[in-house]
């Protein structure tokens, strides 16, 4: 797992069509979390981190080692896109 850049990515929302979801696996407490790297409409992978730890975003998913947690975030993702294919 890398660390988390300061650098936030600006997503215009009435250009950008969800065909998958970005997410990012954090260790924490011995847990592997998922959890979504956009956050209002910016993918800023700190900011969420930081929600996290203050209780003010849920988890995708948790799970005992990183390649359950990676294998759950590629699965989640394969699901969406199908969900949106024919978009």
């Amino acid at each position: 797992m890398g660390q988390a850049g300061s650098g936030a990515i600006r997503i215009n929302p009435q250009l950008f069509k969800m065909a998958h979801e970005k997410t990012i696996t954090v260790e924490m407490g011995g847990r592997y979390l998922v959890i979504p790297s956009v956050i209002d409409g910016v993918e800023d992978a700190d900011a969420a981190i930081k929600k996290l730890r203050a209780g003010k975003l849920r988890p995708f998913g948790q799970f005992s080692t990183d390649i359950q947690a990676d294998e759950y975030a590629r699965n989640r993702s394969l699901k969406s896109k199908m969900t949106h294919s024919h978009d």
